[in-house]
C-alpha cells in the first residue's frame, strides 16, 4: 500500500515550496551581486544571448563549427563570471541554481523514477503515522540481544529460551524477506509479560518501514476505539486515530497486548471482521498477547481463534521477565 493520495500530494506540495524558496534565494543573490558587480549582469545577458543562438543553431543550422564557437564563447564568459565572483569575495558557485537535492533538482523524480530523497521522505512519513516512531529508535534488531534468554532448559521436551528465541528470530527474518513477494503472512507472538514479544514486533516493524511498507501499530485498547468510532460514527481526533479503511489496507497491522482490553460480543465480532477482511485482502497482521489460544477462545469467539490457528505463524516466547532483569542490571 502506497501513501494515501492526500499524503502524497502533501509531500509534493512540500517539494513545490522547497523549489520556490530556493528560487527566491537565487533571485535575491542575483540582485545582490548585480548591484555590487554590474559587469556580472552584463556577462549573464551575453550568456543568455549566446544560449538562444545555440538553441537556434541546433534547430535550424547544421554548422558544427559555428555551434562549437558559440559554446566556447559561453564557456569563456562563464569563467569570467566566476573570476569576478571570487575577486569580490564570493564562492565560485554562489550564483548557481540552488537545489536541496541536486540529483532530482527538487522535483522528487529522476526521469520517471522516485529519487532517493523522495523515497526517504515517504519512509519518514510512514514512520510518523506508524504510531511507534520513538519506540523504534531503541527497539530494533541492532539493539536486540539474546543475552536475556537463558541457555538452560526450562521445560521437558522443549528447547531452552535461548534456542527458542533464536529459532523465532530466524522465522521473523523469513517473514521480512518474503513480505512483499508472499503477501498476507501473519504472526501471533505468545508469552508471559516481559519476554520480548513487543520488542520483537517492533524490530519487524522497523525493517518493513525502512522498505517503505505501511505499518500501523495499535494496542488492543486503541483498536477497539477505532472499531467504536467506525461503528457509531464518532469523530476521532489525535495522531493515533485511524480510519477503518486504513486499518484494513495498511501493509502490516500490529495489535499489541490482545486480551488486555475490555471484551464483549461487539469487540469479538469487530475483531473477527477485521482479521477476516485482512486475510481476504492478503494484508499481514502481527498480534502479541499474554494469553494462550484457549484463553483467547474464552475472551473472543471460536471463529476468531480458528482464523488465527489456521493462518498465523504461532511463536511462543518464554523465559524470564527481561524488564525485571534490566532493572536489576
Amino acid at each position: 500500500m502506497a501513501l494515501p493520495t492526500w499524503q502524497y500530494d502533501e509531500l509534493m506540495r512540500a517539494y513545490d515550496q522547497r523549489r520556490q524558496q530556493n528560487q527566491d534565494l537565487h533571485r535575491r543573490r542575483l540582485s545582490e551581486v548585480y548591484a555590487k558587480i554590474p559587469a556580472i549582469k552584463q556577462l549573464d545577458e551575453e550568456i543568455s544571448s549566446h544560449s538562444i543562438a545555440i538553441g537556434r543553431k541546433m534547430l535550424f543550422d547544421s554548422d558544427e563549427s559555428a555551434l562549437k564557437e558559440l559554446r566556447d564563447k559561453n564557456l569563456e564568459l562563464s569563467m569570467a563570471k566566476v573570476e569576478y565572483l571570487v575577486q569580490n569575495g564570493y564562492a565560485p558557485d554562489y550564483l548557481d541554481p540552488i537545489y536541496t537535492c541536486r540529483a532530482c533538482k527538487d522535483t522528487g523524480y529522476i526521469g520517471n523514477k522516485k529519487c532517493s530523497c523522495l523515497k526517504q521522505a515517504i519512509v519518514n512519513q510512514l514512520y510518523k503515522q506508524s504510531n511507534i516512531y520513538e519506540k523504534l529508535i531503541e527497539e530494533n534488531f541492532q539493539t536486540f540481544s539474546y543475552e536475556y534468554y537463558s541457555e538452560e532448559q526450562l521445560y521437558p521436551n522443549r528447547p531452552s529460551p535461548r534456542r527458542n528465541i533464536v529459532s523465532i528470530v530466524e522465522r521473523c527474518m523469513d517473514f521480512i524477506s518474503t513480505f512483499k513477494s508472499n503477501p498476507g503472512q501473519n504472526i501471533l507472538f505468545q508469552g508471559s509479560v516481559g519476554v520480548g514479544k513487543s520488542f520483537l514486533t517492533n524490530c519487524i516493524a522497523k525493517e518493513l518501514l525502512d522498505e517503505s511498507c505501511t505499518v500501523i501499530y495499535l494496542t488492543a485498547f486503541e483498536l477497539v476505539e477505532v472499531f467504536e468510532n467506525h461503528r457509531f460514527h464518532r469523530s476521532s481526533d489525535g495522531e493515533s486515530s485511524y480510519s477503518m479503511d486504513y486499518i484494513l489496507n495498511c501493509d502490516l497491522l500490529i495489535i499489541d497486548d490482545l486480551g488486555t482490553e475490555m471484551t464483549n460480543s461487539f469487540v469479538a465480532s469487530e475483531l473477527f471482521l477485521c482479521l477476516n477482511e485482512r486475510l481476504l485482502r492478503k494484508k499481514s497482521v502481527i498480534i502479541s498477547t499474554n494469553l494462550s489460544l484457549s484463553q483467547l477462545k474464552d475472551n473472543y469467539t471460536e471463529r476468531v481463534i480458528s482464523r488465527i490457528a489456521e493462518n498465523y505463524l504461532i511463536c511462543n516466547i518464554y523465559g524470564e521477565d527481561i524488564r525485571m532483569k534490566k532493572s536489576f542490571k
